[in-house]
């Protein structure tokens, strides 16, 4: 009587969410377009502070009919690589396995050549070497002095495989569950994704087939006037603090250059950290 009544529950409950996801679907069946738009350290309270700030923004139309959830929560790394994938994914680094672009793992193999990055790298590294530190950010490009990188992704860069013939592991090769991307392709549906690195192609989940138009120029480009050009972009609009925010990214640029050319990096994220 027990196991009866416990499966009704079930039922019920089923039946409920099903009737409850129908509902919900008819009532937005006029969506015709989802638009993703991912910005690293943009709190909740940030982007409420903004739109109440500039009604008239494009971030605040968008927030306007679009749908605000007030109970997601960011994993634990929150940074580029899981906090994407998070929302792509819906899982944490454990289940994709995007700890961070830059990372150690136990069973890969040094890439064949070391990185753009100074992750070490050589041809004889593979299989006797196991267990290496790996990237999947600007320091795989072909070229950094490029905006389409020389090309994408060097497979000299990446890490490899030993327990399959020393093959590089390309991004998408290494996460580990599908991304929405894919199952909008399973469906029929067109996506398009736009990043900052090729390496982001991860994005396209296991099969690299997940969105129909991947575009990923190389923001990171290496020489000084880039370097400049790179830190004064800024999504700010034009108001009377503009200015203050592009003469604090000059000289936050400035003093990336100056500790770069002297050598003083040490880590790989030693670059995002200013005084």
């Amino acid at each position: 009587m027990l196991k009866r009544k416990s499966f009704f529950l079930v039922l019920l409950l089923f039946v409920v969410t099903i009737g409850s996801f129908a509902q919900d679907r008819e009532e937005r069946r006029d969506i015709k377009h989802v638009l993703l738009v991912s910005v690293d350290g943009m709190h909740a309270l940030d982007l409420t502070n903004y739109v109440a700030a500039h009604p008239g923004s494009t971030l605040a139309q968008l927030s306007g009919h679009g749908i605000t959830y007030t109970n997601a929560y960011t994993p634990y790394i929150s940074d580029s690589f899981p906090g994407l994938a998070a929302l792509v994914t819906g899982g944490s680094p454990i289940t994709t396995g995007l700890w961070y672009d830059v990372s150690y793992n136990r069973r890969l193999s040094p890439p064949a050549q070391t990185t753009l990055n100074g992750i070490p790298g050589g041809a004889n590294l593979c299989p006797g070497t196991v267990g290496a530190a790996l990237e999947y950010s600007e320091g795989v490009d072909f070229d950094l002095t490029r905006l389409d990188a020389g090309g994408g992704v060097n497979p000299a860069f990446l890490p490899r495989d030993p327990n399959n013939g020393c093959k590089p592991v390309f991004p998408h090769q290494y996460v580990r569950v599908n991304t929405i991307f894919n199952v909008a392709r399973e469906a029929g549906l067109y996506s398009a994704w736009i990043d900052k690195h090729p390496a982001y192609e991860w994005v396209n989940g296991p099969s690299n087939k997940g969105t129909n138009d991947f575009f990923a120029p190389e923001v990171k480009l290496r020489g000084r006037s880039s370097d400049h050009g790179a830190f004064r972009c800024s999504p700010l609009p034009h108001h009377s603090r503009s200015r203050q925010y592009r003469r604090l990214d000059q000289e936050r640029a400035e003093h990336y250059l100056l500790r770069r050319d002297q050598g003083q990096f040490h880590h790989q994220s030693d670059r995002w950290l200013y005084p």
